[in-house]
């Protein structure tokens, strides 16, 4: 089972990648996370096998958040 993070500022862009993951890929698990701190915890969390995020957030962008 495919678990796909997606992390963005946009709650539109979010629901938007979640509904093409889930149309294109059936019984795919998304997590959301509308900033770098939320992804970090999700992460914690669980592992993760993919994540779609934007790399200009406010806070912590999306390099850096790679980066930890």
């Amino acid at each position: 089972m495919l678990k796909v993070l997606v992390v963005d500022d946009f709650p539109l862009f979010r629901r938007g990648v979640r509904e093409l993951v889930i149309e294109g890929f059936q019984g795919a698990k998304i997590g959301e996370a509308g900033n770098a701190h939320e992804m970090l915890e999700l992460l914690r969390l669980k592992p993760w096998d993919v994540a779609v995020m934007d790399i200009s957030m406010p806070g912590i962008n999306g390099l850096d958040a790679i980066k930890q």
